[in-house]
């Protein structure tokens, strides 16, 4: 379902996706969302899409952050909440439950 949702929320962008995550988000979308990933890659190249990612920068997801070559990062420190907002229009939050498990949906 979270995987749906992800990809209706991508094909109907038109401006910019911004986008907050903390390590453990980051960890969880790199390693079962990465086709969604890959879409918001080629959309920031091809639909000239703008990606914002806030995220806690690491020295275990810093290989990571560093693959996205379309996205502008910015770090901060000790992130806490995981949210999106897209086209300045519509808002999402992803909420873990406890660190090890996926978010609820």
């Amino acid at each position: 379902m979270m995987s749906e949702l992800g990809l209706v929320a991508l094909n109907n962008i038109e401006k910019a996706f911004d986008i907050v995550w903390d390590k453990t988000m980051l960890d969880f979308i790199w390693n079962f969302f990465r086709v969604g990933l890959n879409l918001a890659e080629k959309m920031a190249r091809e639909r000239k899409v703008k990606f914002r990612l806030i995220v806690e920068v690491t020295k275990e997801n810093k290989e990571l952050i560093k693959a996205l070559k379309n996205h502008e990062i910015r770090h901060v420190d000790n992130i806490r909440s995981n949210f999106a907002i897209f086209d300045e229009r519509a808002y999402m939050v992803q909420i873990f439950q406890k660190e090890d498990e996926p978010p609820s949906q």
